[in-house]
């Protein structure tokens, strides 16, 4: 337009004062314990599996799809009796320790601590078939898992100061929003009243 302008074959930009709303956020899309017990369950084969695998790693970790694919053997470490990881967020720079859940560790193992294994656009195709054999309605990408992660560790008592640590979120009012789509305090208080 800038250039039709330029070469008089416009007079003016036809959008000068038009405004277009945004539209509102369908909000955090995230899958229940259920949902993500049946998709770990769902037995794949070959890349739908391998996408699977980084799926649940995600759900059982909080880690971003760009954090994920950057792990290497070297970056796991034991404190005791736990695996570790200590990295810094690849989108905001900020410091994490995760502790490894068994799934996590075991899928970290299954291939040789390298989940590089294709591209994010790849696993979120991959992830359109999960989600239908799976039975689910939601459009399943690879950052469902981490909200997945966040929402099961609320709904689990984990305070919401630890799980922004988790996540690695910069401040906390990044990690309310999760409490705000389960209305955790909502529902507590209700039981505190029974």
């Amino acid at each position: 337009i800038v250039e039709a302008i330029q070469f008089e074959k416009l007079e003016s930009n036809p959008y000068d004062g038009m405004r277009i709303s945004r539209g509102k956020s369908e909000g955090i899309k995230f899958l229940t314990e259920e949902e993500r017990d049946r998709v770990e369950a769902l037995e794949l084969y070959g890349m739908t599996e391998k996408v699977r695998d980084m799926f649940i790693f995600s759900c059982y970790t909080g880690l971003a799809y760009s954090d994920l694919v950057k792990i290497k053997k070297t970056d796991v470490f034991r404190q005791g009796e736990d695996y570790c990881i200590r990295d810094k967020r690849m989108k905001t720079g900020m410091p994490y320790t995760i502790v490894l859940l068994p799934k996590a560790i075991a899928i970290l193992k299954k291939y040789n601590y390298d989940l590089n294994l294709m591209s994010n656009q790849k696993c979120n195709d991959q992830l359109k078939i999960i989600a239908n054999l799976a039975k689910l309605h939601i459009n399943l990408t690879m950052h469902v898992g981490r909200h997945t992660f966040a929402t099961w560790a609320l709904t689990k008592g984990v305070g919401i100061e630890t799980v922004s640590k988790m996540l690695a979120h910069s401040n906390v009012t990044m990690t309310e929003k999760y409490a705000q789509v389960l209305q955790t305090s909502v529902i507590k208080g209700f039981a505190l009243l029974k």
